[in-house]
């Protein structure tokens, strides 16, 4: 149990060493919907997120959402993250919000807002993004594995046996206006570019299909 924010530190020293968890650590299912407020890191944030704090704490997810700070993206605001799956959405409103949160509660993956997941590099973040869009892969678990290979494509091994090669480029572009509501002027942002989607079929497996 975490009674203190400077007990953090030590209790997650096993995962900074790239071990497991400790047996201090207990597995939480819960979903958790956690929305950035940090209006001192970015106005943006707190402009965008507070109000969808408060429609969303008067909808039928209040109980699971939390109000975070900094959680990149800024330009992005609203942002949200849902736990465990860590899932990241940006661009969110009540609407979107509501929509995104019942398709997750189906057991699907609303692309409108999606912005990837944290558990994977930016590249497999982008390919994931086109493959669900090009193939129509809704699933929350219509994705068994993500790869890159050697040769730096992404390989995506789909639930129902198919399998993606998926060629990501990325370059720096200017930015026109500042990125953020505190942001400098001439600064660049990464694009991430997909220049193909190679799919051959295949045989689902036990594994893929459970």
């Amino acid at each position: 149990m975490i009674e203190d924010l400077h007990q953090v530190v030590d209790a997650t020293e096993s995962l900074a060493n790239g071990e497991g968890p400790d047996d201090r650590w207990e597995l939480d299912d819960d979903r958790y919907v956690l929305v950035c407020t940090n209006g001192r890191h970015d106005a943006c944030c707190a402009t965008f997120g507070r109000p969808l704090v408060r429609a969303l704490r008067t909808s039928q997810w209040a109980d699971e959402v939390w109000e975070c700070s900094h959680i990149g993206g800024d330009r992005f605001a609203a942002n949200v993250v849902l736990l465990p799956d860590s899932l990241y959405f940006g661009g969110v409103d009540a609407e979107s919000a509501a929509a995104l949160l019942t398709a997750h509660d189906a057991g699907r993956l609303d692309l409108s807002r999606f912005r990837g997941r944290s558990t994977l590099r930016l590249p497999e973040q982008c390919a994931e993004h086109a493959v669900r869009q090009q193939l129509g892969v809704s699933d929350l678990a219509g994705l068994a594995a993500v790869t890159t290979l050697p040769d730096g494509r992404v390989r995506i091994d789909l639930a129902d046996g198919r399998t993606a090669h998926v060629s990501v480029r990325r370059s720096d572009r200017p930015s026109p206006s500042p990125l953020t509501c505190k942001g400098k002027e001439g600064l660049n942002y990464p694009v991430f570019e997909v220049l193909d989607v190679d799919v051959t079929e295949g045989t689902a497996t036990s594994e893929a299909r459970g």
